[in-house]
């Protein structure tokens, strides 16, 4: 009863402060006033989903963000990129982007995306609301914008060298998650190590980026999670194993939690949120799991980084103890590939901090190929 009651009054007040602040959108001019907006529909979004108060006001509070996100990115496009927010030049530099931090905004992708979304008409954005409404799905940014500007239709080039440097997220591939990568890397993987119609297993889906790329070179695939996002990712816990269905896939593409990284995106489910011994029992079940489940001439694909425990170097995790535990699990290494992040992860406080600290930030990622 309690429950039920909780949804409703964040129904009633939810919908009362959504329709507050499209008023409040229409009136707004400055940027800090937009982003406010954009937060507050953001912030009402995430607790609709999370507390299951339905996809109407969830979807609500989607286009409210689109919109303000819009025309921040309007507002974006119009600033003097070698100003900061104040409006005096910064010393000695004449090319330099804006100060995002200064506006709030978390990095240059999420600036780069409110642009891309700024330019996709107004009769695009109402298309895809309408038709998001019809098909009861869920409406997202990266929805929008993969609706804006679909895949183009040309051949996909491979990278030929054994380093794969791929900058910012793809929006036409996977739809927005915390732990969303670039789409490159999953298509390099399956062009190197499936063929088309081949069948590639996801056990840690996300925001099925993988998904969005078998569709694109033309493979089945079967993607699960413990939280699933979308209609074509099935609820399934990978530590109890994979659905029978899975059986003798060609490729299983792994990309877990770097342990405690994004711990509060992944939530209480996640096996961010496991101890240190828990979390190696963990991988050793996806390990053996995986390895009953493939077919055997199969390959797994495992994505991960470096966990760096700057107080206690002792707890922190190093990609040759995967390799390691995979190993010890009958699993062979084929190749190994250097995946490194972007520097522009880090924001500009991150980079003094480090430097007053003496601490060295990590960009080094690793995707390791795995045989029978």
């Amino acid at each position: 009863m309690k429950e039920i009651v909780k949804v409703d009054v964040i129904r009633t007040t939810g919908l009362a402060k959504l329709d507050a602040a499209t008023q409040a959108l229409s009136k707004a001019t400055t940027f800090a006033e937009i982003k406010k907006i954009r937060d507050v529909a953001e912030a009402i979004r995430k607790l609709a989903k999370t507390a299951g108060a339905g996809l109407d006001i969830q979807n609500q509070g989607a286009m409210l963000k689109i919109r303000a996100e819009r025309k921040a990115g309007k507002k974006l496009k119009t600033m003097e990129r070698h100003k900061s927010v104040n409006g005096r030049p910064k010393k000695g530099v004449h090319d330099e982007p804006l100060i995002l931090k200064e506006l709030g905004i978390d990095d240059k992708n999420q600036s780069r995306r409110w642009q891309r979304e700024a330019d996709i008409s107004d009769g695009i954005q109402e298309e895809y609301f309408e038709q998001a409404r019809k098909k009861e799905q869920e409406i997202t940014t990266a929805g929008f914008l993969r609706y804006g500007k679909p895949v183009e239709d040309k051949e996909f080039e491979p990278k030929i060298y054994d380093i794969w440097n791929f900058q910012g997220i793809d929006d036409k591939f996977g739809q927005e998650h915390p732990g969303n990568i670039p789409a490159g890397i999953v298509l390099n993987t399956l062009y190197y190590y499936t063929n088309e119609n081949d069948l590639v297993v996801d056990p840690m889906a996300g925001g099925g980026v993988v998904i969005d790329c078998c569709k694109y070179l033309n493979r089945g695939c079967l993607a699960y999670d413990v939280k699933p996002t979308r209609k074509d990712i099935e609820k399934n816990d990978i530590l109890q194993g994979y659905p029978a269905k899975a059986k003798d896939c060609n490729l299983i593409f792994l990309d877990p939690p770097y342990y405690k990284k994004k711990e509060e995106d992944y939530g209480k489910e996640s096996i961010s949120a496991l101890t240190l011994e828990q979390y190696w029992m963990a991988f050793k079940k996806i390990a053996e799991h995986s390895f009953r489940c493939i077919d055997k001439s199969g390959f797994l694909a495992l994505l991960m980084e470096p966990y760096i425990d700057y107080q206690d170097s002792t707890n922190s995790l190093w990609l040759f103890q995967y390799i390691n535990l995979f190993s010890d699990n009958s699993w062979k290494v084929e190749r190994i590939f250097d995946v490194p992040e972007s520097s522009q992860r880090y924001a500009a406080h991150d980079v003094a901090r480090a430097k007053e600290q003496k601490q060295i930030l990590t960009l080094r990622r690793q995707l390791i190929i795995f045989r029978k």
